[in-house]
């Protein structure tokens, strides 16, 4: 009787294992043959993000063989390219790819590396932002696409009641903000899912007061690669690319960073997050909620510039997309786009607050008294915007 059990699970696996392919991929440079490690591959048809080995592979199980495989290489030190093939029955395959050549700009050349720069950087975030304790005044909003057609947007103007660098792991817990101008749309989402506004969310990820996560976490330096963006730099800013060596929970992060020469302070710090496949073995399907949200990327873009003596916020942009997929089939039903935007504010008037909150806890902007937006305001830029 054993055996025939045995017998029966051998050919279970079987059947389990020829109803998969296994696809190897090796990527090589284009000028040496020396193998890519470390490089970002994306499937374009998916999703989902792998990271090269020491040899440069990575290793695709797919359910069939599919007639055309679609991805996008990213790595610091190559040209970002996307390739296409049609794969045959052969299970193994080489790609090229061409490094990146820099044509040199009159700069001078400096003698610390990229990651030195950073180091710096990083050590001066305490003496250089958010000295100041008076108010910070800001204008945000925050729109949805739900399959390509925009299905809720909110703006209103946001104050942030003494901003000073306190205890940073107490982060933003103790500062207060007030909402008032509120403008809203009705939510026309047929997806019915509930999710409400991100405002408090945005602050409490500014990087260079809440680090953590973040490539401005110092103790997470090593986690990165970092180089010069030679194209970029100027006489008085560094301009500098960085990658994650590995994935930083279930994410990769690769991204930009411009920092000011004369003082180190950081003026832009632009990060792309990809999920791996480890983000989406981690899905969690079966359960009462109707959908599970499956990111697809992720970006944000935060700006800040000097004011008096202390650096601060200027302006964040953040967009993600997510796939709603059933919970119970596993079908993909809605493709959810989030867009935020955070500007400093000319104008100082505040009126009566509609909320008052501390940041740990949710705005609902959606759901407070405010009025109908009918038209959306053009008096601020919308960079997300089509």
């Amino acid at each position: 009787m054993d055996h025939f059990k045995l017998l029966i699970i051998l050919l279970t696996l079987s059947l389990s294992i020829r109803g998969q392919v296994r696809v190897n991929l090796t990527f090589e440079d284009d000028t040496d043959s020396s193998f890519i490690s470390d490089a970002f591959v994306l499937d374009i048809t998916n999703g989902r993000t792998y990271q090269t080995n020491s040899k440069g592979m990575i290793d695709l199980i797919l359910g069939e063989m599919p007639s055309q495989i679609k991805y996008t290489i990213r790595h610091l030190n190559y040209v970002c390219d996307t390739f296409v093939f049609t794969p045959s029955s052969a299970v193994t395959y080489t790609v090229y790819v061409k490094p990146k050549f820099f044509q040199i700009s009159p700069v001078d050349v400096s003698s610390q590396s990229a990651k030195e720069v950073m180091q710096r950087a990083l050590k001066q975030i305490e003496s250089l932002y958010n000295k100041e304790t008076a108010n910070s005044h800001y204008f945000y909003r925050q729109y949805h696409y739900e399959n390509g057609h925009e299905v809720r947007w909110i703006e209103c103007d946001v104050v942030l009641e003494k901003y000073p660098v306190i205890n940073r792991s107490q982060n933003l817990n103790y500062a207060k903000m007030y909402v008032s101008n509120l403008k809203k749309t009705k939510v026309t989402e047929q997806n019915q899912d509930e999710h409400g506004d991100h405002l408090a969310d945005l602050l409490n990820q500014i990087p260079t007061i809440n680090s953590i996560g973040t490539v401005c976490n110092y103790k997470a330096i090593d986690s990165y690669n970092f180089v010069f963006d030679i194209e970029n730099e100027t006489a008085d800013l560094y301009a500098i690319n960085f990658q994650s060596k590995s994935a930083l929970g279930d994410k990769l992060e690769m991204g930009n960073i411009i920092i000011n020469k004369s003082d180190f302070a950081f003026l832009k710090i632009e990060t792309q997050h990809y999920p791996t496949k480890q983000y989406y073995n981690n899905l969690i399907f079966g359960h009462s909620n109707k959908f599970v949200w499956s990111m697809k990327n992720e970006s944000t873009i935060f700006t800040f510039s000097k004011y008096r003596n202390s650096y601060s916020l200027i302006s964040c942009f953040k967009t993600y997309t997510h796939d709603l997929i059933y919970s119970d089939t596993k079908q993909k039903a809605f493709v959810v786009t989030e867009n935020f935007e955070l500007f400093v504010s000319k104008s100082g008037s505040i009126n009566t607050p509609v909320s008052k909150k501390s940041f740990s806890q949710f705005t609902n902007l959606y759901t407070s008294h405010g009025e109908d937006l009918i038209i959306p305001n053009a008096n601020y830029p919308c960079v997300f915007c089509k």
